[in-house]
């Protein structure tokens, strides 16, 4: 991808201090969640997080992944979203069941969407937290419950590499850990080669 597109570079410590504002901001709201839901890939960092500040404030709360794929590629979408793990919810189904779905950005709100549309086959009450949210993105009447930050610019998460290029990856992320990927992507070259 470009340089020249307007990115915001989010480092790790930045992701769990933004995760943790986010619990404060449920906890604040009175809304007690029984079950947080990470999407992963994105939420998945964050549901933990928020999960334990959550638990670390006394609350009885359980966590579970739901794998939602609605990208191909970069803003490539693929014509429906894919939801797998929905087998954990069944033992959590239940009339009084508080979940919280967590993702790292709400964006055109279709993952969301059809998440809350196939969960509808469970009871409970359901709210959505998210760090990012992209307002003129959203395709759909949803928008999140909880959200930290609004923006358009595209963001650049801790693990992102893919679609980033070297001197990117060099800039903007760690020294030591782009050391440690360029000694990988070497070692796998060299592998290739050999093979």
């Amino acid at each position: 991808m470009p340089e020249s597109v307007d990115k915001h570079w989010i480092g790790a410590e930045e992701l769990l201090e933004d995760s943790l504002e986010l619990a404060r901001r449920v906890l604040e709201s009175g809304y007690a969640p029984t079950l947080v839901i990470g999407l992963w890939r994105g939420g998945a960092p964050v549901a933990i997080a928020l999960h334990e500040a959550l638990r670390f404030c006394g609350l009885r709360v359980d966590h579970l992944p739901l794998r939602t794929a609605l990208y191909t590629g970069i803003d490539q979408r693929a014509p429906t979203v894919r939801i797998d793990g929905l087998e954990a919810l069944h033992e959590h189904a239940h009339a009084d069941a508080r979940m919280l779905l967590v993702d790292d950005v709400f964006d055109t709100g279709i993952t969301m969407q059809q998440v809350l549309g196939t969960l509808e086959q469970f009871p409970g009450e359901r709210r959505i937290a998210a760090l990012w949210w992209k307002p003129t993105r959203n395709l759909t009447a949803l928008r999140p419950d909880y959200c930290v930050h609004r923006s358009e610019r595209w963001l650049v998460f801790p693990h992102e590499l893919c679609g980033l290029d070297e001197a990117e990856i060099s800039r903007h992320k760690p020294a030591a850990c782009v050391a440690t990927l360029l000694a990988m992507r070497a070692l796998a070259a060299a592998r290739r080669g050999s093979g």
